[in-house]
């Protein structure tokens, strides 16, 4: 299952359920979720024997405390109780909702497990050969990878959980902001889904599901080495790619999932104004149209680009009879 975006359309949602190790599946789900433990009368009834020790050893999960609910065992529908300390008894025990009775609640039902984020941090850490230590950004939220190497180049790799919800959308876009200067990079997100609209992020970083980046077949985390560096290329595995994308400001513009940057506000007013006219069915206009309206000195498209990145030219074109347009 492929849902990497790459300034696409296609929303494709991961619940880890191609993973085949029932380990690393649940792992990967309690990484992302809001809560992350597991009561022991679920890992009873749904995993196999032994499960519960092989998740502490693993590391990936540390033992929580013990629940006050568990499954009536002792009745047919099995439905979730409450149980209560019993002095006399000395054990907690709840009512049997068939038979009335008051009965003991079995210890391994009450234990829950939490999982370890951190392990998984450290298990991606160690796939990138990153030796520095990630730096947490937000707590529980975000970590920053630093620089890592693929081939010739080094891209900035970050890793996210709660993409998919606003609220932590926001504070991950401000701390990325915080982090102006880095290379253009990937951020690997553990969201079951990818948030919708998708954002511009700070630094030219690209959003990828994990789910794609990882092994899917592997029993521990194993990271998918060619897939990041095609997405670094430019590559895409949607089946559908949204070709143009902007921030409010025009300082970012995305064409075909591709980044293109522009600081100077003449340049930004010009962007804007062929983006306009291309959202209003109008592909190509006049030079010194666009060029009045973004209230620019300039001669010509070329004159006025002077001095910013040459990249400027793979989406704007100019010079056929007067005219510029964008390329898309």
């Amino acid at each position: 299952m492929r849902s990497i975006w790459s300034g696409g359309a296609c929303w494709v949602m991961s619940d880890y359920r191609e993973f085949k190790d029932p380990l690393l599946r649940l792992a990967l789900r309690k990484f992302e979720a809001k809560d992350p433990s597991i009561a022991g009368y679920i890992l009873r009834d749904d995993y196999p024997d032994g499960f519960a020790e092989r998740m502490l050893e693993s590391g990936a999960f540390s033992r929580g405390p013990l629940e006050y609910v568990v499954r009536d065992r002792h009745s047919f529908g099995q439905e979730p109780v409450d149980v209560e300390w019993d002095a006399d008894r000395e054990a907690y025990c709840y009512v049997a909702v068939d038979s009335g009775q008051y009965v003991a609640a079995e210890e391994a039902d009450m234990r829950s497990y939490v999982v370890n984020r951190y392990w998984l941090v450290e298990s991606i850490q160690q796939g990138l050969n990153v030796r520095a230590a990630p730096i947490e950004l937000l707590e529980g939220v975000l970590w920053d990878f630093g620089e890592a190497r693929f081939g010739k180049r080094k891209a900035s790799i970050f890793l996210s959980r709660g993409t998919s919800r606003g609220e932590l959308l926001e504070q991950i876009i401000n701390r990325l902001r915080d982090r102006a200067g880095k290379p253009p990079g990937l951020i690997l997100t553990s969201a079951f889904d990818l948030p919708k609209p998708m954002p511009i992020f700070p630094g030219g970083h690209r959003m990828v599901m994990l789910s794609d980046c990882l092994n899917p077949t592997a029993e521990t985390i194993e990271l998918d080495m060619p897939v990041l560096e095609g997405v670094l290329r430019g590559d895409s595995l949607n089946r559908e790619v949204e070709p143009l994308r902007y921030s409010s400001d025009f300082s970012s513009v995305v064409v075909h999932g591709r980044t293109y940057s522009f600081r100077g506000v003449k340049q930004r007013k010009i962007v804007e104004a062929l983006v306009r006219r291309y959202e209003r069915g109008e592909p190509r206009s006049h030079m010194s149209e666009i060029l009045e309206e973004a209230e620019s000195n300039a001669t010509s498209i070329r004159r006025a680009f002077k001095g910013a990145d040459e990249a400027w030219k793979e989406i704007i074109g100019y010079g056929d009879r007067g005219l510029c347009w964008l390329k898309i």
